[in-house]
């Protein structure tokens, strides 16, 4: 994808198409669009915000993003590149960092407005109604959860957006079951993997041949993450290979149970180690011979990805989209929420034979290659807002002169073929949108 270098006067956000035969001249502005998220710390959903805004900084759009809480790595890592990002936090409810949203959005004049989570979606779609912006909501995880999280106000966090952009297809199902809405307003947008740090190298050795661990679990240590059946697994699949060492990335309320449970397993010391948080998530992962993922919830789990990434070979639950990753990509196994025995099983075959940790996780990493590079973000989230643009009431009548002028400055190929139900190939390289029919 590539855009108009040349720099341009800027025209007004507001405002419709020029009437025909006049004599105004309107110059093609540059896309501007404002990411709202909770925060920037070392998170799998502040690590997709932080694929979008460098993505679309290199496609040529300006981008600010703006965060609830304070501080973290992405972002300085977005101060690196010069994507300006804004505190809203400092005042204690959505009252008060409303205001100061608008003051600074207003400043920018943002044609576009995404919020990366359900709640933030509240400020995504007053301020879009406020400045007559283009809103792009967010659902990260199942249906279920945003329920369990928002309680009632969830149907408005879905419902006010002029579009919603999912990163799980079993989501979309849900809210298209539940009628809360209209098909043409979902966006499948999947979660990426930056494979430049990733070498690539994991998967095809157990400890004895130089990996550090044998099983390796990383995620926050939640009850729905269920990391007390990666723990009893570990301990049953040592009963038929005594060598099996594993490891527990991440924190979380469920730390010290997890501990107690595993000492009581006879796995402390020395059979398993509680890493805690870390940022070098990369290298961790290229310690261990195999990825093993138990959680009930989710979205799609950016873990699974990075495991697929090393070269790991990935035992994971249906939570999500895991198995809607890992059977087409021929990467692992999908195994039963709560079943420990086939849990620990497929950990005992998999440390058996290298030959099958080498070619499932070889598989992994050619899929993330294929499908959830970084290298196609900017050109999938460009796609979306046209789409936006073209079919949301407010895209055709708030900005969209000014948004559509923006959006001509890229050169998309046709997009016939973007959109297609939320039951289509992974082979299709753009943004889904779907629409109930291909």
């Amino acid at each position: 994808m590539s855009a108009e270098t040349s720099a341009r006067e800027q025209g007004p956000i507001g405002g419709e198409s020029p009437e025909a035969g006049s004599n105004v001249k309107v110059a093609r502005e540059q896309l501007r669009v404002a990411i709202v998220t909770a925060g920037l710390e070392f998170a799998g959903a502040e690590k997709q915000t932080f694929y979008m805004a460098r993505a679309l900084a290199e496609a040529g759009v300006r981008v600010r993003v703006y965060h609830i809480t304070n501080g973290g790595q992405y972002h300085d890592a977005l101060r690196s590149l010069k994507i300006e990002s804004t505190w809203l936090g400092r005042w204690p409810s959505p009252v008060f960092r409303l205001p100061f949203l608008l003051a600074s959005l207003r400043s920018f004049r943002p044609h576009v407005i995404q919020s990366i989570h359900a709640y933030t979606n509240l400020y995504s779609s007053i301020a879009g109604r406020v400045l007559r912006a283009v809103s792009v909501g967010g659902l990260r995880g199942d249906l279920m959860a945003c329920f369990a999280d928002n309680g009632r106000f969830s149907r408005y966090l879905l419902t006010w957006p002029d579009a919603i952009a999912v990163n799980s297809r079993r989501a979309i199902e849900q809210i298209e079951q539940a009628r809360l809405v209209d098909p043409s307003r979902l966006h499948f947008l999947p979660n990426v993997i930056d494979l430049d740090s990733y070498q690539g190298c994991a998967g095809i050795s157990i400890q004895a041949e130089g990996a550090e661990y044998t099983c390796i679990s990383v995620g926050r240590l939640l009850p729905a993450k269920r990391v007390d059946v990666f723990i009893r697994a570990l301990a049953a699949a040592r009963s038929a290979e005594p060598g099996l060492r594993g490891a527990v990335v991440g924190d979380g309320p469920e730390t010290a149970r997890l501990q107690e449970l595993a000492a009581d397993l006879g796995l402390l010391p020395g059979a398993l180690d509680f890493l805690g948080l870390r940022e070098d998530i990369a290298a961790v992962l290229q310690q261990a011979s195999l990825f093993v993922f138990c959680s009930e919830s989710e979205g799609t789990p950016n873990v699974i990805l990075e495991a697929m990434a090393a070269s790991l070979p990935v035992i994971t639950t249906p939570a999500g989209d895991a198995a809607d990753v890992v059977n087409p990509a021929g990467a692992g196994y999908v195994i039963p929420f709560g079943d420990v025995k086939a849990t620990a099983d497929a950990m005992v075959r998999l440390a058996r034979s290298p030959a099958l940790r080498s070619k499932l996780g070889q598989a992994g990493r050619e899929y993330v290659a294929r499908h959830r590079a970084t290298s196609e973000l900017g050109e999938r989230l460009v796609r979306m807002y046209a789409d936006v643009a073209r079919t949301s009431a407010r895209g055709r009548r708030g900005n969209s002169f000014a948004l559509r002028a923006a959006l001509d400055r890229f050169k998309l190929a046709d997009d016939s073929n973007a959109t297609c139900s939320a039951a289509c190939s992974e082979d299709a390289s753009d943004v889904f949108h779907v629409r109930g029919t291909a």
